[in-house]
Parts: structure tokens; C-alpha cells; sequence
């Protein structure tokens, strides 16, 4: 047994959170047992990290005394409780243990100063931590956006270097990204989606600039452009196989697809709850407005098809857990989640009359979903893929 099984069993047979005194025995029986097992599979530091599965803060106000020591383990001297959040002193006690120096900070973001790389035996591959950096998604481009696998970007590679040319658009976060995952062309433009090469690209890089595009909704997210001009990265940048790239990527749409449904159901929620509350003590002849079946109905119709929604949302992530198919479930949940979360949000607006035309959460939520009928495939390419599962590819014709 792991240790968390260890806790959760203990847990469940005493009925009640474990104390200080349970904590202290329980740990000094797992000490030796626990300790970190040399293998090939995962470097020394998150042997170490998942040796210690199962240690947790205590419920009140007495601490975990192994959380609290180690703060003092790292020099930290400001800290000496178990409430703190201690995910990156975790992280760097595993990598200490191990014999890798730390950055020796309490906050996440001390790992993106560059202190610390674990290097590791290249049997292993390589492993970074990246706490606190923006990364972006360079895939589509001018020319393709439905058509994903219609890239023009250029990547040739010269000696030990890769060299990039073109224009990637409608990025998240094109301003602000520390680095990007570029897809680029690599074999002859009539290889499709088998020429396709993955990058990772610093973009502080010499020939790469950028720009952010004014949106009417998702702001935070810096939609831009990135443009490469004889951009140069090692080949030990490339992510995966050589022309293989997109098909990595398209392996994780089903997964982003669900992900995607489920965000913008919650802000469809939201919406709802307030636009419930509302109706329900605001006035009109005499009467809440929720007595009236105009105004209640169609706040009863969105409830019951978000609620639907989200339940298929959490089967297709339930599919992929299970190693199922579960394309059409996902793309099921990309075209109908955003346009049902923008219709329900839509009619909550309404339900405020007046007051839901002004500035403010409402209109904000309308703008925002509005997006994701676009961004990761549209409705459109989602029916087709739905129709690829049911009938066949060669039925469908595309």
C-alpha cells in the first residue's frame, strides 16, 4: 500500500480527522518503509516526492510537525505552521533530498527565475521544472484555422539548429507567453498533417515579434500574432517526432474539448443562479417575476439542458479515464456547451431587463463565451467528426 491508501484507510476505520499524536506514529512506521526506491523509471526527486504521498495538514489549530519543520529545513524562518501553503517547499525538500539544489523559496513562482533545472539521467529524459511561465499554443495560422493542418510556417533544419519562417495568428496569450509550442512544416506542403514538427520556442528568441489584437470578450487572455523571421532554436527543442506533430496535438483536443465545455458551463451556471435569485425577489404587478411562466420557463429550459451539458462533458473525461473512444463525446461538448452557455447567458441578460444591459458581469459573460465557438474547432468541424463516428469516415466523405 501507498501511503495516502495507508492514511485514507486509517481515515475511514477511526471516523474522524487524524490528530497530531496519529500523525507522528503513522509517520515514524512509514519512515523506512518509505523511503525513496531507485528506479528507471522517474528520477531519484519524485521517488522521493511520492514516498511522501499522504502527509497532510491537520484539521484545527495544532500543526503537522513535518510540514512545519520543513520550513526550517529550507532556511525559511518566517514560517513555522502547516496552514501556509507549502507546495513548492515540498517540491524543493524532494529535490534537496535527491541532491539537487534548490531555489529554497516558499512561492511557486521562485522556480521561473531559472535556479533550478533537475537534471537527470537522459534515460529518463529530461526534467524541468517550470513553475509560474506562460506557455502558448502557435498551431493556427492565417490561411488555416478549421483546416488546422493547412500550415504554411516553415521549419528547415540547418546543421544542429532548426530555422523558422512565418506568421502564426489568433494565439492566447501571443503577449505575454514566456515560450510557445510551434507547429511548423517540415515535410512537402502535400504531406498534410503527416509534416508537421513541434518546437518549443523561448520568445525572447532574436527574429520573433508579436502583437495583441483588440477582442470583444476572454481580454486576459492576450489574443495575438507571432511572427518568425529566421527564428533559430536547437534541435533539442523539438517536442516528440520529427513531421509527427500534429497528430501529438490532435490527441489532446478530445481532452481540451471536454475541458473547454465544462468552463464555459460554469460561467452559464453562474449566470444562472444569479438571474434565479433575482427573479425571484424582484416585483412586477404585484408578483415576483419567477411567477411568471415567461420569465421562469426559459430560465428552467437552460437550468435543465446546462445541467445535461455538463453530465456529458464529465462522460467523455469519464471515456478517456477509461481508455474508451470518446472523439464524438468531446466534440459533442465543443459545439453544443459554448453556443448553449452563450444562449443561457444570453437570456439571464434579459431577465435583468434594463439593468442587464449595462456594463458589468452579465454582458462581460456574453462576450466572453462567445469565443469558444470558434477557438478549438467550430461547430461545424465538430458535426463532421460526431457524423465520422457514427457513419464512418468513408460515408461521410471528408
Amino acid at each position: 500500500m501507498t501511503d495516502k491508501e495507508i492514511f485514507d484507510a486509517i481515515r475511514v476505520r477511526r471516523g474522524r480527522p487524524l490528530a497530531q499524536a496519529d500523525v507522528d506514529a503513522i509517520n515514524a512506521i512509514l519512515g523506512p518503509v518509505a523511503a525513496p526506491i531507485p528506479s528507471m523509471d522517474e528520477p531519484a526527486w519524485i521517488s522521493n516526492a511520492r514516498s511522501k504521498i499522504g502527509r497532510a495538514e491537520i484539521v484545527g489549530p495544532k500543526h503537522n510537525n513535518w510540514i512545519a519543520a520543513g520550513w526550517a529545513r529550507l532556511g525559511v524562518k518566517w514560517f513555522n505552521d502547516d496552514e501556509t501553503p507549502w507546495c513548492a517547499a515540498f517540491v524543493c525538500a524532494a529535490l534537496e533530498a535527491a541532491g539537487i539544489r534548490s531555489p529554497r523559496t516558499p512561492r511557486a513562482r521562485g522556480f521561473a527565475s531559472g535556479a533550478t533545472v533537475a537534471p537527470c539521467d537522459a534515460r529518463l529524459g529530461a526534467i524541468g521544472l517550470v513553475v509560474g511561465l506562460v506557455f502558448a499554443i502557435a498551431l493556427t495560422e492565417p490561411r488555416g484555422g478549421s483546416d488546422a493542418a493547412n500550415l504554411r510556417l516553415r521549419i528547415e533544419r540547418v546543421g544542429d539548429e532548426y530555422v523558422i519562417n512565418g506568421e502564426k495568428t489568433s494565439i492566447s496569450a501571443a503577449d505575454q507567453a514566456d515560450a510557445c509550442v510551434v507547429f511548423g512544416r517540415t515535410g512537402p506542403v502535400d504531406s498534410a498533417a503527416h509534416g508537421v514538427t513541434a518546437l518549443l520556442v523561448p520568445t525572447d528568441v532574436p527574429g520573433l515579434t508579436r502583437n495583441r489584437f483588440d477582442c470583444h470578450g476572454q481580454r486576459a487572455i492576450g489574443r495575438g500574432s507571432l511572427f518568425f523571421e529566421n527564428v533559430r532554436v536547437p534541435v533539442s527543442h523539438r517536442l516528440g517526432d520529427e513531421n509527427k506533430g500534429f497528430v501529438q496535438v490532435m490527441q489532446g483536443f478530445d481532452f481540451s474539448r471536454a475541458l473547454i465545455g465544462l468552463q464555459v458551463l460554469a460561467v452559464a451556471r453562474v449566470a444562472l443562479e444569479e438571474a434565479w435569485a433575482y427573479v425571484a425577489q424582484r416585483e412586477a404587478f404585484g408578483k415576483p417575476l419567477s411567477a411568471f411562466q415567461g420569465v421562469s420557463h426559459p430560465l428552467a429550459d437552460f437550468d435543465t439542458q446546462v445541467e445535461a451539458a455538463r453530465l456529458l462533458c464529465l462522460q467523455a473525461l469519464w471515456l478517456k479515464d477509461r481508455g474508451l473512444p470518446h472523439s464524438a463525446q468531446a466534440a459533442m461538448c465543443k459545439w453544443w456547451a459554448p453556443k448553449l452557455a452563450y444562449d443561457a447567458v444570453h437570456q439571464c441578460l434579459l431577465s435583468f431587463g434594463h439593468g442587464g444591459y449595462d456594463r458589468g458581469p452579465m454582458e462581460q459573460r456574453l462576450r466572453d463565451v462567445l469565443g469558444f465557438q470558434i477557438g478549438d474547432g467550430t461547430a461545424q468541424i465538430m458535426k463532421t467528426i460526431v457524423a465520422r463516428a457514427r457513419a464512418g469516415r468513408r460515408a461521410v466523405g471528408v
